[in-house]
């Protein structure tokens, strides 16, 4: 067996992979993470130049927080989304937020953005589960049962995320 699972790999790799693909040198991801710091320094910059409350600010913010998110760096990514979220209330946007203070660890400030948001777009499917979630995380498992239980009762029958909702129903304490 222990010489099987190395050969049966390495077949595997040698039938499905490729092989003849050079990896990309560090030299050349050093450059291309260069090109993109200096294009969102770019933007930074252009941001800053823009009167805060314009929509092409306010769109300006989004890609920042996009980008900064897909990057790894969800502080500058929340920061980003604030800035949009003060142009004006967008149900999307919020969640969005709320989604990166969750994961970043942030999950009383999540829970008291979606206490605001929550009111202005009460059927919105996703601040609804990101309000469990942040229930959830914050150790109140009673809250989380509630929101989503409400939730999957609202939820027709087909409902694509019902079965994911019902899976975290389960798995709380």
């Amino acid at each position: 067996m222990l010489a099987l699972v190395p050969a049966l790999a390495l077949g595997l790799y040698l039938l499905q992979g490729t092989p003849g693909m050079p990896s990309a040198p560090y030299v050349e991801r050093q450059q291309v993470a260069a090109r993109d710091e200096s294009l969102l320094a770019l933007l930074r910059s252009r941001l800053a130049a823009l009167d805060p409350a314009s929509e092409a600010a306010r769109q300006g913010q989004i890609l920042l927080g996009n980008a900064e998110r897909s990057r790894g760096r969800l502080d500058a990514a929340a920061e980003a989304y604030a800035r949009a979220l003060a142009g004006g209330f967008d149900a999307d946007l919020a969640g969005q937020l709320a989604q990166v203070l969750l994961e970043e660890g942030r999950v009383e400030e999540a829970a008291r953005l979606l206490a605001e948001a929550l009111p202005q777009a009460p059927s919105h499917i996703g601040l609804r589960f990101l309000t469990g979630l942040a229930e959830a995380r914050a150790g109140r498992p009673e809250g989380a049962r509630a929101v989503w239980r409400a939730l999957v009762a609202d939820a027709p029958a087909d409902a694509p995320w019902r079965a994911m909702v019902e899976r975290r129903l389960a798995d709380l304490p």
